[in-house]
């Protein structure tokens, strides 16, 4: 029962990664060329800063809040009044990171040029408050937060098609872009309020504080050398490098949201089992839940390095020809931020090691600061993107560290070695088909499909466990459908 449910509940994240995949590259396809690497990167910078204030709002709440409503969920009185004192500690939070943010843009002077662009931004950080993606997350409701957020970008995709016309829009790309998750926040509000309540009465908040305070550290540290390599980059060169650097880095977080997904999946399952579960358990699922990620991973990166021409192309036009290197290195962060996801949310935050799992990402701010003011003086948008990779390869390390014990005896296993394989073959046949074919949207697409039928053919001939597991969840709920 328990694997059917993790089954389900990653075919609603892939469908709703898949959106959010789909969406933005086919918004930015058109945004691109209409606005252009200025507009793109105005908007962009502006969401990055506010981003920063909107995780202020949140204090560690979406992960935290994921965790405890996954470790209460069978208990309604727990449920409902763990979800109402955190939300009051979210609205009191958010209420002064919004005042902060206005301060902040009136006085500093990277944003006087684009006030209206900034102020607009005010909103999200508003509209934030009423996220609860931790509440239905912890209830693993899947199902809920997909045909929501498909809805949502339907028509957040029309209106940006319909109204965005020239380079002078980039304003409304921004109303339009805020407009997407603040419905889908307005919408989490009615439907938290429908099947749990909301209610301020006979609520205590201070007793969450010891921990949320571990956890807003934690969340805005990772955000912070997550977005700082866009940050640096504005600050050190211009809005145009900026615009440079966002379409290689939205084509390799690409494949990530397919990593991404399957994490936030396990997530709330390996903070159940942590509490009411065994520690086999927990060994178990972890180990799958890495052998999992390095799946998709592996080809990802080999794909990418090779495609990363006719992608960029594809997606952003000849504009951004000089995105091309910038994807390249780019791709070599997949690798480590699956492992990250995995060593990292799962074995270390999941089961309450939230303090090795801070090290481990200051560590590699240290690193990327320091990277990032040495390279992107000269190299721009490709010492961020270097800068990103050391991190990234650096905070994984120290994961993997703190996190052995859930991965003994897995050196043992043969999966990596086929995944490895597989992944060759199918490079040097990608490379062979793009030699003999002239880039066009069509020649891409076809590429990139033959990569993926030859290198899931090559794991199913292996024997590899987790595709012929899938394969048979597959065939299993088909079966019970009729």
């Amino acid at each position: 029962m328990q694997e059917k449910s993790i089954f389900k509940n990653y075919i609603y994240n892939i469908i709703l990664t898949v959106s959010n995949l789909i969406f933005p590259l086919v918004v930015f396809y058109y945004v691109s060329r209409v606005i252009g690497p200025d507009g793109i990167g105005k908007v962009n910078f502006a969401s990055t800063i506010a981003s920063y204030f909107i995780l202020l709002g949140t204090f560690g709440i979406n992960t935290y809040g994921v965790r405890i409503i996954a470790r209460y969920r069978d208990d309604l009185f727990n449920t409902r009044k763990n979800f109402n004192e955190l939300f009051v500690i979210e609205l009191l939070i958010s209420i002064l990171s919004l005042i902060l943010y206005i301060l902040f843009i009136l006085t500093n002077s990277k944003t006087r040029n684009e006030t209206s662009l900034f102020l607009l931004y005010s909103l999200a950080i508003l509209l934030n408050i009423f996220s609860f993606e931790w509440f239905f997350q912890g209830l693993e409701k899947y199902k809920y937060i997909t045909l929501r957020s498909l809805i949502i970008k339907i028509i957040s995709t029309i209106l940006i098609f319909l109204f965005i016309k020239s380079k002078r829009d980039y304003l409304l790309y921004a109303i339009f872009l805020i407009f997407g998750n603040g419905a889908n926040n307005l919408f989490n509000l009615y439907y938290a309020n429908k099947i749990i309540g909301i209610d301020f009465k006979n609520i205590s908040i201070k007793q969450h504080f010891p921990l949320l305070v571990r956890f807003a550290i934690i969340s805005f540290t990772v955000s912070l050398y997550s977005g700082l390599d866009k940050i640096l980059l504005g600050y050190i060169t211009n809005e145009y490098y900026i615009g440079l650097y966002i379409p290689a880095e939205k084509i390799a977080r690409l494949s990530l949201s397919f990593i991404v997904a399957l994490s936030s999946v396990l997530y709330p399952k390996v903070a159940n089992i942590f509490y009411n579960g065994t520690e086999e358990e927990l060994q178990t699922i972890i180990s799958k839940a890495m052998h999992a990620v390095l799946v998709l991973a592996v080809p990802f990166t080999v794909g990418i390095e090779i495609l990363a021409d006719y992608l960029i192309l594809l997606i952003s036009g000849s504009l951004f020809i000089s995105s091309i290197p910038t994807l390249r290195i780019q791709a070599c962060i997949i690798i480590p931020v699956a492992i990250a996801n995995v060593a990292g949310i799962q074995a270390l935050i999941a089961v309450g090691k939230e303090k090795k799992y801070l090290l481990s990402i200051l560590v590699a701010t240290i690193f990327f600061v320091i990277i990032a003011f040495l390279l992107i003086p000269n190299m721009k948008q490709n010492g961020a993107a270097i800068a990103l990779f050391a991190a990234e390869f650096i905070g994984a390390g120290l994961e993997l560290i703190f996190a052995r014990k859930y991965f003994r005896g897995m050196h043992k296993e043969n999966w990596l070695y086929n995944i490895i394989i597989s992944s060759i073959i199918m490079g040097i046949i990608i490379l062979i088909i793009k030699s003999k074919i002239k880039y066009s949207f069509l020649s891409t697409i076809f590429i990139i499909g033959i990569g993926g039928i030859t290198y899931f053919l090559l794991l199913f001939l292996f024997k590899d466990f987790m595709i012929h597991a899938f394969i048979q969840r597959a065939i299993n709920n088909s079966t019970n459908k009729k």
